[in-house]
Protein backbone atom coordinates (compact mmCIF):
# COMPACT_ATOMS: atom_id res chain seq x y z
CA UNK A 1 0.00 0.00 0.00
CA UNK A 2 1.52 3.27 -1.15
CA UNK A 3 0.54 6.49 0.54
CA UNK A 4 -1.69 8.76 -1.51
CA UNK A 5 -0.23 11.96 -2.96
CA UNK A 6 -1.93 15.30 -3.64
CA UNK A 7 -1.71 14.61 -7.38
CA UNK A 8 -4.00 11.58 -6.93
CA UNK A 9 -6.92 13.65 -5.67
CA UNK A 10 -8.28 14.85 -9.03
CA UNK A 11 -8.38 11.24 -10.28
CA UNK A 12 -10.92 10.47 -7.58
CA UNK A 13 -12.94 13.68 -7.16
CA UNK A 14 -13.44 16.87 -9.13
CA UNK A 15 -14.10 18.71 -5.86
CA UNK A 16 -10.36 18.73 -5.06
CA UNK A 17 -9.89 21.75 -7.30
CA UNK A 18 -7.19 23.65 -5.40
CA UNK A 19 -4.00 22.76 -3.50
CA UNK A 20 -5.63 23.03 -0.06
CA UNK A 21 -8.37 20.56 -1.00
CA UNK A 22 -5.84 18.23 -2.65
CA UNK A 23 -3.74 18.29 0.51
CA UNK A 24 -6.83 17.60 2.63
CA UNK A 25 -7.78 14.70 0.35
CA UNK A 26 -4.33 13.12 0.52
CA UNK A 27 -3.96 13.49 4.29
CA UNK A 28 -7.45 12.11 4.93
CA UNK A 29 -6.94 9.19 2.55
CA UNK A 30 -3.57 8.35 4.10
CA UNK A 31 -4.93 8.53 7.65
CA UNK A 32 -7.83 6.19 6.83
CA UNK A 33 -5.56 3.87 4.87
CA UNK A 34 -3.11 3.66 7.78
CA UNK A 35 -5.89 2.95 10.27
CA UNK A 36 -8.01 0.54 8.22
CA UNK A 37 -5.75 -0.82 5.49
CA UNK A 38 -8.69 -0.48 3.07
CA UNK A 39 -7.87 1.64 -0.01
CA UNK A 40 -11.49 1.84 -1.17
CA UNK A 41 -12.62 3.09 2.22
CA UNK A 42 -9.76 5.61 2.28
CA UNK A 43 -10.79 7.05 -1.09
CA UNK A 44 -14.49 7.21 -0.19
CA UNK A 45 -13.87 8.99 3.11
CA UNK A 46 -11.36 11.41 1.55
CA UNK A 47 -13.86 12.21 -1.22
CA UNK A 48 -16.57 12.86 1.37
CA UNK A 49 -14.27 15.14 3.39
CA UNK A 50 -13.40 17.25 0.34
CA UNK A 51 -17.04 17.35 -0.77
CA UNK A 52 -18.10 18.58 2.68
CA UNK A 53 -15.40 21.26 2.59
CA UNK A 54 -16.53 22.37 -0.87
CA UNK A 55 -20.15 22.65 0.28
CA UNK A 56 -19.11 24.72 3.29
CA UNK A 57 -17.13 27.07 1.05
CA UNK A 58 -20.04 27.41 -1.39
CA UNK A 59 -22.34 28.25 1.52
CA UNK A 60 -20.09 30.97 2.95
CA UNK A 61 -19.19 32.43 -0.46
CA UNK A 62 -22.84 33.25 -1.14
CA UNK A 63 -23.11 35.35 2.01
CA UNK A 64 -26.09 33.25 3.08
CA UNK A 65 -24.35 31.87 6.14
CA UNK A 66 -24.13 35.13 8.05
CA UNK A 67 -24.92 34.65 11.73
CA UNK A 68 -26.51 38.09 12.04
CA UNK A 69 -29.02 37.23 9.32
CA UNK A 70 -30.01 34.09 11.20
CA UNK A 71 -30.52 35.99 14.44
CA UNK A 72 -32.96 38.49 12.95
CA UNK A 73 -36.51 37.69 14.03
CA UNK A 74 -38.74 36.55 11.23
CA UNK A 75 -41.23 39.13 10.01
CA UNK A 76 -44.82 37.93 10.20
CA UNK A 77 -46.60 37.49 6.90
CA UNK A 78 -49.52 39.76 6.17
CA UNK A 79 -52.72 37.88 5.59
CA UNK A 80 -55.84 39.04 3.81
CA UNK A 81 -58.99 39.17 5.88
Amino acid sequence: MCPWEMSSAMKHTKKASNPAKKKQWASTANAVLKKSGDEGKAVRIANAAVKKKAKEEDFTDTGVGCVDDCLEPAKPKKTKR
